[in-house]
């Protein structure tokens, strides 16, 4: 026994040491958390500016003095009722929590008090890690140290996030009910207070049922602690929210959102995003189009369902330059905020394939180079077969064409070609364009290889750049809030593919519409411009892969779970959405297409014959 007390003495002398010099560490080191002098703004195209925030968060800055009591003691009640006692930390939450947390055997309850919400607003991410909490815990310590408790609910109720891409207490009552913070209703400050715990699932714009009930538990709390009277309760209670605005309102000033998600981590990788810039002001010039992004939305907004399960990606950039000019990360920013565009890595299925066909064109292959499109079963080694199949089993049983092969996204040409040149020359290729998550196998002729839509817009870039590579980016120039520049984009340049060759790829991307095709795969989604394109589907994924000499796009829609697509309306949301784009760009026929050099000539081709003829569609070959 008087061992066990020893030792229990010994551990809360080592835990109480470490507390004390912990809390010495951060006494002796400053934290600089002034943020109303760190600003950051983003510029489109035309020089408007879509994004502007303090230290990061988008929000307009109130006193400590401008914000009601009312909301100070109603945040306090709810989320830290220790608040004004504790030191950052709450060892009595924290119990309480554990203990919870421990009976559930699930995480119902968290035990982070406001400093340490505030920290987290401040300086990290919402990742759920050891590393990630004892960070935060030792940022509310230091801001605990320097700091006054009135100066930390300042900072907090400044930099909240409620949903919607709306940051601070100020800018939230503005957003959701059109209404100053000293016009707040108890009713509304509830509202808000439950929109902050879950940003979207207890939105009143997306679901009111789930923001009431939310609501109306806190005005309960608030009531049951003494924070407001019977009175207040029951007229709070039976209040019917005053909401602003409409869910279009809502959508369009999310448009930029992922955009915005993309500057910032070009910022980071270029080490442009530190306190000493943002202490001077950051003034940051994009190539973000309103325009185009507005083309995508609605395209997008026509062909899917925003609280559906199937998710989508899109991203659109400028062939010659790089400029990624619009994209979206989700069917709809209100319900998920996870950017697919650049972060979800699928199976890129038949959109590789003219990356196949321009190599096979290199090595030699001319747009009426033929082999035989039958079942056939490939024998790769004495252990190994590979029998791949064409889409609903459609089999010429002859010799087709290249133009076709592409025309009808044909697989047993496609690995025909890719044994023929060796597989090492695609999987050479693909790896040396930096596209990590490739093996040199047989079916990577058919795309088995993942991409991200980023990535995979990265190289039908050089496709439309008429085979130029340069990395895309958003970044144009960077000022100080004096117009002292600080950074200007320079990229490289670099004529990476053969012009010709690539040229005659373009032209030959326009046989998926061709109507004189035997079995055109993208027939009935040609836009009413001209268009280059290639679709590919998977088990779990639909792409289309595209571009004229104005824009290249990519969309890709799926599930985020990989449930296969199992119906055609499934498939071709990715092509009407495109369709869409394009057509809301150009609604009447233009001119706006690629120009053959003085090496290639036209030569009408027929789709079913394979060869030339006079009433054929017209394909480029080289002189």
């Amino acid at each position: 026994m008087r061992k066990f007390i020893k030792v229990c003495l010994y551990l809360a002398f080592f835990a109480y040491s470490t507390i004390f010099f912990t809390y010495l560490f951060a006494y002796i080191k400053p934290l600089p958390i002034d943020l109303t002098n760190n600003q950051l703004r983003l510029y489109d195209n035309t020089n408007n500016i879509y994004y502007e925030s303090n230290f990061n968060k988008t929000s307009s800055w109130l006193s400590y003095e401008e914000i009601p009591t009312i909301v100070v003691d109603a945040f306090k009640t709810i989320e830290d009722r220790r608040f004004d006692y504790h030191y950052g930390i709450d060892p009595i939450r924290i119990a309480t929590s554990l203990l919870q947390n421990l009976k559930a055997r699930r995480i119902v309850a968290g035990g982070s008090t406001i400093t340490q919400q505030y920290a987290r607003n401040l300086f990290l991410d919402q990742s759920q890690t050891i590393i990630r909490k004892v960070k935060e815990i030792f940022y509310a310590m230091q801001i605990e140290m320097h700091y006054s408790k009135e100066q930390i609910m300042e900072g907090y109720l400044n930099t909240i996030y409620f949903g919607h891409g709306i940051y601070g207490i100020k800018d939230a009552s503005s957003f959701f009910f059109g209404k100053t913070i000293s016009e707040l209703t108890i009713s509304d400050i509830s509202l808000l207070l439950g929109s902050c715990n879950s940003p979207t699932y207890y939105s009143p714009f997306l679901y009111y049922d789930n923001a009431i009930s939310k609501r109306n538990q806190i005005l309960y709390s608030l009531y049951s602690r003494n924070v407001i009277s019977t009175n207040e309760y029951h007229t709070a209670i039976n209040e019917i929210p005053l909401l602003a605005g409409t869910n279009e309102d809502i959508n369009e000033k999310l448009y930029s959102a992922f955009y915005k998600n993309m500057v910032l981590n070009e910022l980071k990788s270029l080490e442009l995003l530190t306190a000493a810039n943002l202490q001077h002001g950051l003034q940051v010039h994009t190539y973000y189009n309103p325009t185009v992004q507005k083309a995508l939305e609605t395209a997008t907004k026509r062909n899917m369902q925003a609280d559906g399960n199937m998710q989508m990606a899109g991203i659109i950039t400028e062939p010659f330059t790089g400029h990624i000019v619009a994209v979206k990360g989700s069917v709809d920013y209100n319900y998920s905020e996870y950017n697919r565009a650049l972060y979800a890595s699928r199976q890129i299925a038949s959109t590789v394939k003219p990356l196949l066909y321009y190599l096979a064109m290199e090595d030699g292959f001319t747009p009426l180079t033929t082999f035989l499109s039958q079942p056939t079963t490939f024998v790769l080694s004495d252990s190994e077969v590979y029998t791949p199949t064409n889409f609903n089993d459609y089999y010429p049983n002859s010799d087709v064409s290249l133009v076709y092969a592409l025309s009808a996204s044909d697989n047993i040409y496609a690995v025909k070609t890719h044994l023929f040149l060796g597989t090492d020359l695609l999987y050479g290729t693909l790896k040396s364009l930096g596209y990590s998550q490739t093996k040199n196998i047989a079916s990577l002729a058919l795309g088995c290889v993942n991409m991200s839509p980023l990535e995979l817009a990265e190289l039908y870039n050089i496709f439309a750049s008429e085979g130029i590579y340069t990395k895309l980016h958003t970044i144009s120039y960077v000022t100080d809030s004096e117009g002292n520049v600080i950074y200007r984009s320079t990229h490289d340049y670099q004529q990476l593919f053969n012009r010709d060759t690539t040229l005659i790829l373009t032209q030959l991307l326009r046989s998926p519409f061709d109507i004189t095709s035997p079995n055109p795969s993208l027939l009935g989604y040609e836009p009413i411009t001209y268009v280059a394109a290639k679709s590919g589907t998977s088990d779990w994924d639909s792409w289309i892969a595209g571009y004229n000499p104005k824009y290249n796009v990519v969309i890709w829609n799926g599930y985020d779970n990989s449930e296969p697509l199992t119906t055609l309306a499934e498939r071709r949301i990715s092509r009407l959405i495109f369709k869409d784009f394009f057509n809301y760009l150009y609604p009447v026929s233009n001119d706006l297409w690629y120009q053959m050099s003085d090496n290639l000539v036209s030569i009408p081709i027929s789709l079913q014959s394979h060869s030339y003829s006079p009433s054929g569609t017209y394909y480029w070959f080289k002189k």
